[in-house]
């Protein structure tokens, strides 16, 4: 078997589980409420995280961090994210 043909055998497995999971996805459990935000840059993710479950609340791209800031500050507002330790709230720049 090539090297090629290895791969492609991985990367069907891979898509195979992929796609049980998506037929069929875990039970939700319940854990501490983590927010995770990433930017700027490329891409500003917010998402809420909340056991094994991860929601996106909203993705863009934008070249000025005040923007950002601004619009990650509307959201925890809106959400009610407001009053929480920093250990829950995590940061990737």
């Amino acid at each position: 078997m090539s090297a090629f043909e290895r791969l492609l055998a991985i990367a069907e497995e891979t898509l195979d589980l992929v796609r049980a999971l998506l037929a069929n996805p875990p039970e939700h459990i319940p854990a501490q409420t983590n927010r995770i935000f990433a930017g700027p840059g490329d891409e500003s993710v917010l998402a809420i995280c909340n056991g094994n479950r991860a929601e996106i609340v909203d993705a863009w791209v934008s070249r000025d961090t005040i923007h950002s800031v601004g619009k990650f500050l509307i959201h925890f507002r809106r959400l009610g994210l407001q009053g929480f330790r920093s250990s829950d709230v995590y940061a990737m720049t």
